[in-house]
């Protein structure tokens, strides 16, 4: 898989307001920038309006925004970037379901957005008010479907309560993390793809981008309504039914029965009710009620369902048009519903609460994002939460750190969004990624190929599934002081996932090596019979290593291999957060190698190094690095394989 740099348009200037990216005006300075980064696709980025509208979504392509008046169309600029080799994705906001916005219209067009003194008769609009036809000026629902909505013979009369989020108390929740709630009022509620007519609605949301041009469809809140339930979701009647299929498929009526389930009156929300399980442990732990793992699986498994189903329904709509698009969501924090959704996207996505070097490393996310995908590219992004730390502070360091670190992991690191962080704005400096990107893009060919390891972190999916909570990862916790204790050791290390056997495979593809198991995994008996004919070791077993260094602690190793070529990356971890500096360090190194080796050569962003190759064994020196460099290893076809021995 070729190696591309993604990013959002959303590095505005100080004087600037920062929005979401796919709001803000598009000009020449916006795709400069955009240049300027090597950017060679653009998420988060346009057409993202249809979730209050259809209707604001033409405006939006046609260039008519009512939030924000200036600058080229949705439509020009997708145009604009494909004349520069950029791809733009459309954002479909799939737990989002605005219904409340305050507007002034004159002539039945929209002259003010959101403000109670601006220009226009004061009304207000979402998905009710288009679904009801109220604005018949900004489109009738007609004009995008052919007709309304019915259950059965009923036509339905409102979109937003047949279609949004029930809680454990029957209220509809809101979006809790969208801004507006702040400044008032609660106008956007989140939304259950369990519903059939809002699955509908998404894709005809989805047809529209791609007929404005979109290169390809990003489906942010992946993995709703799972993903929600911290919010409020998870127990409205659609997600009832998917539960209830899955028990009847495991148990049949007859074992519901005795379970004391009564397949034709069940309703999940009076069930759980009458066992007394209130808001704690349905919307926060998620567990510690009856069948809370069937629960799991079954949301998981329909989130599954119906996202293959979207983005099947987005490539076959494009193939019809003449087009090949790609497919992608937003995986953030690689939360366990989300593993089973990326064997259907093209790429894989996700936002990171980022920490500090060298106590944190985020190797774990982006080599498991990748093992999950499979080989898949990988990109992601700073959440909210690590630019609200960012905001006030000098990181130019970091932020090239942060760019660097991902390369070496085989993945991509995204331009943090520009955004409010609850009360003041935070605006990621462009010059540091600029010069991060600019290496990046000479040596993309360093990132392909396949991971070489001393040993393969087990991944139990199964532990990170019942583990998990909205208030704790402890799984993942685990397995990132795992990773930081080999990181440190200079072993490397690659993740083979071992599934539950009901979302993900049971055994992993990889047959035979050497598998480092965690303390907390929990295993199928089929995975510890699997594990007794493998070379086995636990987290303070000494490992043998195929590389010898005296490089200190904060500098980590990673190595792939593309063809005849084998990449050794070494990374800089020595951070001083205080001067926003890298200590540069110096180090040797040796690789004990089979014969067939042609040359040795280091390429990095700084530091300088000699090379020798002797009796198969090649060995260097490094002196100053400061951020990251690697050393490009050219041997004969079909030879290069690294000799392993003791690390020393």
């Amino acid at each position: 898989m070729a190696y591309r740099i993604f990013s959002m348009c959303s590095t505005y200037p100080p004087s600037k307001r920062p929005v979401c990216a796919f709001l803000s005006p598009k000009t020449e300075k916006v795709l400069e920038d955009m240049k300027r980064l090597k950017a060679e696709a653009l998420l988060w980025s346009a057409l993202g309006s249809g979730v209050a509208g259809l209707p604001l979504l033409r405006l939006e392509a046609e260039g008519e925004r009512p939030w924000e008046r200036g600058g080229w169309s949705d439509r020009e600029f997708i145009q604009r970037c494909e004349k520069e080799g950029i791809k733009v994705f459309a954002v479909v906001w799939e737990a989002q379901g605005y219904n409340d916005i305050l507007m002034g219209v004159r002539d039945g067009e929209i002259c003010s957005w959101m403000s109670r003194r601006g220009p226009g008769k004061k009304v207000r609009w979402g998905l009710d008010a288009f679904y009801q036809d109220r604005l018949l000026g900004l489109g009738r629902w007609e004009d995008y479907f052919p007709g309304k909505f019915k259950e059965g013979e009923r036509e339905i009369q409102s979109l937003v309560e047949a279609c949004s989020c029930r809680s454990i108390l029957g209220t509809k929740p809101w979006v809790l993390w969208i801004l507006p709630h702040i400044l008032g009022p609660f106008s956007c509620l989140t939304m259950c793809r369990n519903s059939p007519h809002w699955l509908s609605y998404l894709k005809r949301m989805v047809e529209l981008q791609i007929d404005y041009g979109a290169h390809g469809i990003q489906v942010d809140e992946s993995a709703t309504p799972f993903e929600s339930i911290w919010c409020g979701a998870g127990y409205c009647r659609h997600c009832s039914r998917a539960f209830l299929n899955y028990l009847l498929e495991k148990h049949g009526e007859e074992g519901l029965r005795k379970l004391g389930i009564n397949p034709k009156k069940f309703s999940l929300r009076r069930f759980l009710l009458s066992r007394l399980v209130g808001p704690i442990r349905a919307h926060l732990l998620v567990k510690h009620f009856p069948f809370w793992r069937e629960y799991r699986i079954a949301q998981i498994r329909s989130s599954e369902r119906t996202f293959r189903e979207l983005a099947q329904h987005a490539r076959e709509y494009a193939a019809r048009k003449g087009r090949k698009i790609e497919v992608t969501g937003n995986f953030a924090q690689l939360l366990p519903p989300y593993f089973p959704l990326m064997r259907h996207v093209d790429f894989i996505c996700f936002e990171l609460d980022f920490g500090l070097p060298p106590k944190r490393t985020h190797s774990p996310w982006y080599k498991l994002a990748r093992a999950a995908g499979r080989g898949k590219e990988v990109t992601a992004v700073p959440s909210v939460l690590t630019s609200r730390k960012l905001r006030g502070k000098r990181a130019n360091e970091l932020l090239k750190f942060y760019a660097y670190e991902a390369f070496s992991c085989q993945a991509n690191f995204m331009a943090p969004y520009s955004c409010y962080t609850m009360g003041k704005p935070y605006y990621p400096p462009l010059e540091p990624l600029a010069e991060a990107n600019s290496f990046i893009a000479r040596n993309r060919g360093a990132a392909e190929g396949t991971q070489l390891s001393d040993v393969c972190l087990v991944f139990s999916y199964r532990s990170h599934l019942e583990g998990y909570t909205f208030l704790s990862h402890p799984y993942m916790k685990h397995l990132t002081e795992i990773v930081s204790s080999l990181c440190r050791r200079h072993v490397l290390w690659e993740i083979e996932i071992f599934g539950d056997g009901e979302i993900l495979p049971e055994l992993p593809e990889r047959r035979r090596g050497r598998f480092l198991v965690p303390s907390e995994s929990l295993l199928t008996p089929a995975q510890h019979d699997f594990l007794e004919r493998a070379e086995v070791y636990g987290e303070k077993d000494t490992i043998p290593s195929i590389l010898s260094t005296d490089a200190p602690p904060e500098v980590f190793f990673s190595a792939n291999r593309a063809n005849d070529r084998i990449f050794l990356h070494m990374l800089n971890c020595n951070y001083d957060r205080k001067r926003d500096e890298m200590r540069p360090v110096s180090f040797g190194f040796s690789i004990r190698l089979e014969r067939g080796v042609k040359s040795a050569d280091f390429k990095g962003e700084s530091g300088t190094s000699r090379l020798s190759l002797k009796d198969g064994t090649l060995t260097g020196e490094v002196r100053d690095l400061k951020h990251y460099g690697f050393v490009e290893i050219r041997v004969a076809t079909g030879a290069g394989e690294l000799q392993r021995r003791s690390m020393v």
